[in-house]
């Protein structure tokens, strides 16, 4: 299997970790010493990442098909063109699996939903 030299190089470097290892605290923690606030969904919400115009138009097409939604498009802290962080509300309460199979399908970022799975203990 051909390896980009830029995953080969990050996965030298990287040190043995587990993502279950990362904590609210820990999140809190690494938040506060960069000036930034750790925001966590409520029981029926959902946080989107989009970071590219494919991912905004796989969203729209996506949340059309929803009912009893509503959501709030706001631009990512970051500033880049293109970036946006959505907030979801689901009409129920979902499962933290169920989140992240969502925040995928809906075009949030996937490498974040991957951490989020292996977090979760995938």
């Amino acid at each position: 299997m051909n390896v980009p030299k830029k995953a080969e190089k990050a996965r030298k470097n990287s040190k043995d970790y587990s993502y279950r290892e990362d904590t609210l605290e820990s999140a809190q923690e690494k938040a506060k010493l960069l000036g930034l606030v750790v925001v966590c969904p409520k029981s029926n919400q959902l946080f989107i990442d989009i970071d590219d115009a494919s991912s905004m138009r796989r969203f729209v097409r996506c949340v059309l098909r929803l009912r009893g939604v509503s959501y709030i498009v706001r631009p990512s802290p970051s500033g880049l063109p293109g970036h946006y962080h959505i907030t979801l509300a689901m009409p129920r309460t979902v499962t933290p699996l169920e989140r992240i199979a969502l925040q995928a399908i809906l075009g949030s970022d996937s490498m974040r939903e991957l951490l989020s799975w292996l977090r979760l203990g995938g």
